[in-house]
């Protein structure tokens, strides 16, 4: 239960950085609520008790910082930018340009409106099916998590490059199969790499090499750092008698019921 306390706690520390980190806790309390029995009173329970727990950690922090609650109104200062990378932008952008070519005026602005609303709502209902599935045992929750936040990113009014961390994140923790690895690994240089900057330039190629070449001795440091704890680590020698696991007791919380095969995208 202390473990459960200290991860709504960051959780909620880390949606006063970036607030779609919030949505983490949605999964946790439907995680929570599968282990209670996963029905409708178990829902609202671990909902509620998360929520309140949520709550109190962002009143503390706004009592600490002294801004207590006035950041919800600068919520809507990001619409502001037109990101060409948001699909519902870009969607918005285009037909206000096919509009101008056609004579019928200038409504880049009116369409914003329409296709950001859209892009929201797509947002809310993709979350809550995800939340229902890990529910229900479906999906694995840190599963639920990457896809809600890689939806919420690609939706949303604004996108920059690195904001798809969010999402790589816990789609790497989740779905771990080598072709998985393989296009996060591809996407993330496409996009990190030869993406735009957030002030619109682009890198020389020099700078693009560079980039390149320091990511491969970073990522082979940490290979090497990591060797013997990471899923690339040396496989114990057959004849070798494994070595003796520390037993773990759960005495609080009930053991969690089996999900369905496909939740959880194990490795080989």
């Amino acid at each position: 239960m202390g473990t459960l306390l200290l991860g709504t706690v960051l959780i909620t520390l880390s949606s006063q950085v970036k607030l779609p980190s919030l949505l983490a806790l949605g999964f946790v309390a439907m995680a929570l609520a599968r282990r209670w029995g996963g029905t409708f009173k178990a829902c609202l329970v671990s909902s509620g008790a998360l929520t309140a727990v949520s709550l109190a950690v962002m009143a503390v922090i706004g009592w600490a910082s002294g801004l207590g609650f006035g950041w919800i109104f600068t919520l809507g200062t990001a619409n502001v930018v037109r990101s060409w990378m948001s699909p519902p932008t870009l969607l918005a952008l285009g037909t206000g340009q096919v509009g101008i070519l056609l004579g019928l005026g200038d409504h880049t602005t009116a369409v914003l409106a329409l296709t950001r609303g859209i892009g929201v709502f797509l947002i809310s209902v993709v979350v809550s099916w995800l939340l229902l599935a890990v529910l229900c045992g479906r999906l694995h929750s840190v599963g639920g998590v990457g896809v809600a936040l890689g939806a919420t990113v690609v939706l949303f009014p604004v996108v920059r490059p690195w904001y798809l961390l969010c999402a790589m994140i816990p789609l790497a923790c989740w779905a771990t199969t080598p072709r998985f690895r393989t296009a996060v690994i591809a996407v993330t240089l496409v996009v990190g790499i030869f993406g735009p900057t957030a002030n619109g330039d682009r890198f020389a190629l020099f700078q693009i090499v560079l980039a390149t070449l320091a990511s491969l001795v970073i990522v082979l440091a940490l290979i090497a750092l990591t060797y013997y704890r990471l899923p690339w680590r040396k496989l114990p020698d057959p004849g070798e008698a494994p070595a003796p696991q520390p037993k773990v007791v759960e005495a609080t919380l009930p053991a969690p019921q089996a999900a369905t095969p496909g939740a959880y995208a194990e490795s080989p």
